[in-house]
């Protein structure tokens, strides 16, 4: 699976270490991403994640880079969450990643986010 995550924060940052860590990761690029980004490897192949040179806001170059690479699922940091519903409103699967909707995404995509169990749960 080839994925992009949209953002260069922290937050971004530990959705792309725990991503790479999926068996269906393929390929990862950050836009823009930052420099701990760039040294993150997917388990399945040892591929590094790469960086690439687009603003998280710039839609239109967003847009035609995933075209190009062919990207399965974009994953938008929780800043940029307008920049999700302009590129789904594109036609472009994306998934806005926030603690409500984590569990979702995992589920369907491999089970990469552990999942909370009974010892954590609050009663």
């Amino acid at each position: 699976m080839k994925l992009l995550v949209i953002g260069s924060g922290g937050r971004e940052h530990a959705l792309v270490w725990k991503l790479a860590q999926s068996p269906h990761a393929t390929q990862m690029w950050c836009a823009p991403g930052n420099a701990g980004m760039a040294q993150e490897r997917l388990a399945k192949n040892g591929a590094a994640v790469e960086c690439v040179n687009i603003g998280a806001e710039d839609l239109p170059r967003l847009l035609a880079f995933a075209q190009e690479k062919k990207i399965d699922l974009t994953v938008v940091g929780p800043d940029f969450y307008r920049t999700a519903s302009r590129l789904a409103g594109a036609a472009y699967p994306t998934a806005t990643v926030t603690a409500t909707n984590l569990g979702t995404l995992a589920n369907r995509y491999g089970n990469f986010v552990p999942r909370r169990t009974r010892a954590h749960s609050r009663t």
